[in-house]
């Protein structure tokens, strides 16, 4: 008679177990408190920012200083990512995916909008559209989606619209 006891009801209790354990069953709406939400730097990154000044630019023109990203609007104006050598972030609303997380003002910035990229050895950022609404150039040329597209410091990038501008200090 012992081998009737269902174990779908147990199993179904481990597997819930598991998952809240494990943070899967966290509410979405966990920071809704708080207007910003940006990775911590890495120590090598902490490092960079405090002992290099930061020096932006107009596009085209070479910037002194640390590497990294600058949003140049919204209300995320100021907030800066810096990027070493070799290294990609990620830019976008998805806290899981990205480094540098939007808010909902930005409202056609992408789960994972873009990546971007920097090289000491040629001076140049990398930047790859992941959006369905784009990543353009100032004067509107937008990026071909899924391209590694190298960039000058000092370029100023839109992320959907006018909205978000970004700038590859």
């Amino acid at each position: 008679m012992w081998l009737f006891i269902p174990i779908g009801p147990i199993v179904a209790l481990i597997f819930g177990i598991i998952k809240w354990a494990s943070g899967a069953g966290k509410s979405k709406s966990e920071n809704d408190g708080y207007d910003i939400s940006i990775r911590q730097p890495d120590e090598k990154q902490q490092k960079q920012f405090k002992s290099e000044e930061i020096n932006i630019s107009t596009p085209g023109h070479e910037t002194s200083g640390i590497r990294g990203i600058l949003v140049m609007s919204g209300p995320m104006t100021g907030c800066k990512v810096a990027i070493a050598d070799g290294e990609t972030i990620n830019l976008g609303k998805d806290q899981k995916l990205t480094h540098l997380v939007f808010t909902k003002e930005y409202g056609k910035v992408s789960r994972l909008h873009c990546t971007a990229a920097y090289s000491d050895k040629f001076k140049k950022y990398y930047v790859t559209d992941c959006s369905a609404n784009g990543t353009y150039f100032t004067d509107g040329t937008r990026l071909a989606k899924g391209v590694r597209t190298p960039m000058q410091p000092g370029t100023t990038l839109l992320l959907a619209d006018d909205s978000c501008k970004v700038q590859l200090l």
